[in-house]
């Protein structure tokens, strides 16, 4: 698109909560753990479980401007690395949103080493977004309150102790 801005339409925490207040009716009270496969659906955006090499967790797709985005999670992966990374490539979806709509007619973007050392813009957005999503700060205070264990809020959340962790870092919450 022509004059487009490369800047995202929201940050990644706002992103997040907008999908998730999306989620919710009045009265709404979320169930945890967030399903980001349920939401790259609800999205139109098919997600397929398929064999990668393992040092790629997943990839989204979208092959011209017809076309809705993919995402591809690594089968051999965990259930908690899957769901991240699904919530990672829906982060990529919104970052490649603007106020116009879509930024992009095409883009691939995958999940790999690369996107772990968090120097490259958009693999930081993705990865603060899928934080946010799976993670929100509201609850994970919450959860810790309550629970005073990382581990059980981990669980809890259906995401890995270090995830948890990398959050809370962000978050500030040191304490534990």
């Amino acid at each position: 698109m022509v004059g487009a801005s490369t800047r995202p339409r929201w940050r990644p925490e706002d992103a997040a909560k907008r999908v998730l207040q999306g989620l919710a009716g009045p009265g709404y009270e979320f169930q945890y753990p967030v399903d980001p496969v349920m939401i790259a659906r609800d999205l139109g955006i098919n997600v397929y479980s398929v064999q990668m090499d393992n040092n790629r967790s997943g990839m989204i797709a979208k092959v011209d401007r017809n076309s809705d985005p993919e995402i591809f999670l690594n089968s051999e992966h965990a259930p908690v690395r899957q769901r991240f990374t699904c919530a990672h490539e829906l982060g990529h979806y919104f970052h490649n949103m603007t106020a116009a709509g879509p930024e992009h007619e095409a883009y691939v973007h995958r999940r790999d080493e690369r996107s772990a050392c968090g120097t490259y813009e958009e693999e930081i957005y993705a990865n603060q977004f899928a934080a946010a999503l799976l993670m929100p700060e509201p609850i994970v205070r919450e959860l810790l309150a309550g629970y005073q264990d990382p581990v059980r809020v981990a669980r809890e959340l259906g995401v890995s102790l270090d995830a948890l962790k990398h959050r809370m870092k962000n978050l500030g919450l040191t304490q534990w």
